[in-house]
């Protein structure tokens, strides 16, 4: 099966590269895939035979999986007319995707660790298809870039709200199995690595509703299974999604217009929150991930702002919250983060100064330092004995 397999899956590439049939060949090739898979994972099942896996998926479904995603890159870098407002081709591979990993399912027992190495084969290859496709000029959606409602709904809405469902439906699955895992007092099948994974992936496939619900959801489990990682990733990542969802959704929400710098300014300000909390409540396991989240965003906003004075403060905010909570919890190396971000701070301010900036604005950054100086001298003192001993 393997063997036959691999070959449909060459000539396939092959055909649906040289002619201009990428879509009808796909669409074979899916329901070729299927149908061997079937037969020999019902084999299987009948001789107790146990195929190899390959990242938890057994080797033949995994290379009618990977297969398949070839068939349609090579579909899409062909010399062929590829139509970017025609999306039925990303449905058909989503459901190729789908039915291949369910039947990999099929009379097993260890769906508690089967069904999320599925769900991630799926979600992974379909990231990694669109990624690829997308560097090559292969006239795919960008992510964060496109809304459901821009072509028309046989062709462009209909695959692309369908794809959708199945994204909704695959992150609700997957955090089902994390719940019962997590009911039952199991160990964590994924770690932070792979947890921050499955949401950046996962997001990358969305026009906006599957990528907010993939970082709620990956906060919560973050959360629970106490991974700072993942939740500073899906914190840093949520300006992504909402403004590729407004960018879309706004011509019927009408809400006012405002930036991504806004956004991830309002998003530095409650990591600062964030921060005060943590320290409040000595929970300092997440006080790295919060000021890491901080500074990301902060300076990300500064930049987009395009004000070097902003930018200035936005630096000079990130000095103060780092040092005094190098103070306040003994830690030497946020207090140098602290020192390393007031130099960076006053070098943006020398650019701006020696580029004509407003006194206003070098005033601002003066009284922003000498505050920042003095409430650091401050804590110093207090703390002297404390970090003495540290």
């Amino acid at each position: 099966v393997i063997s036959f397999l691999v070959t449909v899956i060459l000539a396939s590439m092959f055909m649906s590269f040289t002619t201009g049939s990428a879509f009808t060949i796909l669409a074979f090739c899916v329901m070729i895939s299927i149908l061997f898979s079937t037969l020999a994972r019902l084999r299987a099942n009948q001789i107790g035979l146990r195929l190899p896996d390959v990242m938890g998926i057994e080797l033949p479904i995994a290379i009618s999986m990977a297969g398949l995603v070839l068939v349609h890159i090579a579909g899409r870098i062909s010399n062929s007319v590829v139509e970017f407002d025609d999306a039925k081709h990303l449905a058909v591979i989503a459901i190729g995707l789908t039915v291949l990993s369910g039947v990999g399912l099929l009379g097993r027992s260890d769906l508690g660790l089967r069904i999320p190495n599925a769900l991630e084969g799926v979600v992974y290859l379909l990231a990694f298809d669109r990624i690829i496709c997308a560097l090559v000029g292969g006239e795919v959606p960008l992510p964060f870039q496109f809304g459901p409602l821009d072509g028309t709904l046989v062709n462009w809405t209909m695959p692309l709200v369908f794809i959708e469902i199945l994204m909704l439906g695959f992150l609700l699955g997957f955090d089902w199995v994390e719940g019962e895992r997590i009911k039952r007092g199991l160990a964590d099948h994924r770690g932070s690595g792979g947890r921050s994974a499955w949401l950046i992936f996962a997001s990358l496939v969305s026009f906006g509703p599957a990528a907010l619900l993939a970082i709620v959801l990956g906060i919560k489990r973050g959360w629970a299974w106490q991974q700072p990682a993942v939740v500073m990733i899906a914190w840093i990542m949520l300006p992504l999604p909402i403004h590729g969802t407004l960018l879309w959704a706004n011509d019927y929400l009408r809400l006012p217009e405002f930036g991504m710098n806004i956004t991830a300014a309002l998003l530095g300000i409650g990591s600062i929150m964030f921060i005060i909390w943590s320290i409040g409540k000595n929970m300092g396991i997440w006080l790295a991930s919060a000021l890491w989240s901080m500074h990301i965003l902060l300076f990300a906003a500064g930049i987009g702002w395009g004000d070097l004075a902003i930018l200035s403060v936005f630096i000079m905010v990130c000095s103060t919250t780092s040092w005094v909570s190098g103070i306040l919890t003994l830690r030497k190396s946020w207090r140098v983060f602290g020192a390393v971000d007031l130099v960076i701070a006053w070098i943006v301010s020398f650019v701006m100064l020696s580029s004509g900036g407003d006194i206003e604005s070098i005033l601002t950054v003066l009284i922003a330092s000498a505050g920042l100086l003095g409430l650091v001298t401050y804590l110093t003192q207090t703390y002297e004995a404390e970090m003495d001993r540290e």
